[in-house]
């Protein structure tokens, strides 16, 4: 799990079972992996001042007749089955203990998991050319800051007094934020509702927009429903101070309402979606990139005076981890 438990020495659980279709589910209490335990650890710890350890390992068994174990074949469970397994003890658990830092569980890319078959008493299978008596994945998440002359250079060639703009600070945040879909997509889109509105405001100054006909504009005290909306700020207003409208780029008009509406989805319904289907961590990663690309593109339409640093620097960095170890040739030893 990305997270783990404090559970007393000793401590006895019942075993929990429910259906899911053909399937019988049990959920074990957590076990513990100890080289999957990161960072520092404490040196001691109690619950309820009884000794505890920290489990960090989740056991579901799945029983049914038989299971489809052919090397070729998907797994079974299907995917759908053991992800809803997963949520449901992550969310009850998330609920009952309040534990806001327990991070979501996305089955089957995010963590690491194994599928063992056994027989029903738990013991090994015995072993059946082209059939799979196992199946597992391993999960790596790295993630790398490169530092290149180039980038340390644009570091301090920013302009005195430069500030980060509050909008792309949450965009950051927003990237930050995933696999909590509903999280990220809710900063993303505030992100770009602030964009827009300061580059507005600043559109409406250079243009000489007298500052009490542009807040009759865009802030209708006391009649919310007749100030402009955010797709009227990147199409209509924008179109008027910058001669440019975000739907003259249909990919970017696209996913700006694509985001909009996941988080709608999300503040009205808890679940982000895009019509009836739910957004994924792996779906909104490259719709949440487009944040910046609709950024870019609208600061290509302003004037220079109005425009804001945008570094250029690009490094590639590349690394690569041995999954299995090269087996060793046997040497022969002789004897003269």
């Amino acid at each position: 799990m990305p997270y783990a438990v404090t559970i007393a020495e000793g401590e006895e659980f019942r075993i929990a079972e429910g259906k899911d279709g053909d399937y019988i589910v049990q959920f074990l209490p957590p076990m513990r992996d100890e080289a999957a335990l990161t960072g520092q650890r404490p040196s001691s710890l109690t619950l309820d001042g009884k000794p505890a350890v920290e489990a960090n390992v989740m056991r579901i068994d799945f029983r049914k007749d038989s299971f489809e174990r052919k090397v070729d074949t998907s797994i079974d469970p299907p995917e759908e089955v053991i992800r809803r397994a997963v949520e449901l003890f992550h969310s009850r658990l998330r609920f009952v203990t309040r534990a806001a830092h327990a991070q979501p569980i996305s089955f089957p890319h995010g963590g690491v998991w194994r599928l063992d078959y056994t027989n029903d008493d738990g013991s090994p299978l015995e072993a059946r050319e082209g059939y799979a008596r196992s199946k597992r994945t391993k999960h790596i998440r790295w993630s790398f800051i490169g530092l290149s002359r180039g980038i340390w250079d644009s570091l301090f060639s920013l302009p005195s007094g430069f500030v980060v703009p509050v909008w792309d600070e949450l965009h950051l945040d927003a990237l930050a934020a995933l696999p909590n879909v509903g999280t990220a997509v809710v900063l993303a889109a505030t992100s770009l509702e602030v964009f827009i509105s300061v580059l507005l405001d600043n559109l409406a100054a250079k243009r000489g927009l007298s500052s009490t006909l542009w807040e009759w504009i865009k802030d209708r005290e006391g009649r919310i429903l007749q100030q402009p909306s955010v797709e009227e700020q990147f199409d209509v207003l924008l179109k008027e101070l910058s001669g440019h409208s975000l739907k003259e780029k249909a990919e970017l008009w696209e996913a700006f309402k694509k985001i909009k509406h996941a988080r709608n989805k999300f503040v009205h319904e808890g679940i982000a979606k895009i019509g009836n289907s739910i957004l994924t961590a792996e779906d909104a990663a490259p719709l949440l990139h487009r944040v910046n690309e609709i950024i870019s593109t609208v600061r290509e339409w302003i004037p220079e005076e109005l425009k804001w640093p945008a570094p250029q620097e690009k490094v590639e960095v590349e690394a690569t981890h041995t999954l299995i170890e090269p087996s060793k040739p046997e040497t022969k030893e002789s004897q003269t």
